[in-house]
This record gives structure tokens, sequence and C-alpha cells, in this order.
């Protein structure tokens, strides 16, 4: 029973740790997509990033779906 739980909380910890990185990947995206600099991003900004296939090929893979 103890091994079991230890795997639980090992498999927990890998879950939040995937979020954080998650979450982290996604501000450096955001960040880097805000070309005008206001902390904001536009809909021109997103989709001039959008045109890009390696950028849709790298949202696909953070899990996030794109319909036009």
């Amino acid at each position: 029973m103890a091994i079991a739980a230890k795997d639980t909380e090992v498999a927990i910890q890998q879950q939040l740790e995937q979020k954080e990185q998650l979450a982290k990947n996604m501000r450096d995206f955001f960040e880097a997509t805000d070309t005008s600099g206001d902390g904001l991003l536009s809909s021109e900004e997103f989709h001039v990033i959008l045109s890009n296939p390696k950028i849709k090929t790298w949202l696909s893979m953070m899990g996030l779906s794109l319909h036009e």
C-alpha cells in the first residue's frame, strides 16, 4: 500500500511540474508574440504569428487545437 501511495505522489508531482512548464512555455510564447510590447496580444499580432506553420505545430504539441 505504501508503494502505491508513493507512486501516486510521484505522478501528482510530475503532473504539477508539467503544468508549470506548459504555463512557462505559454508565457514565453505570448511575450514573444507581443511585438508592440504593450503587454497585450492584439488580433493582428496573433494572426501574424499563426501564419507560421511551426508555431501552429508547436501549439498543437502543447495540446492546443486551432480552429479558424
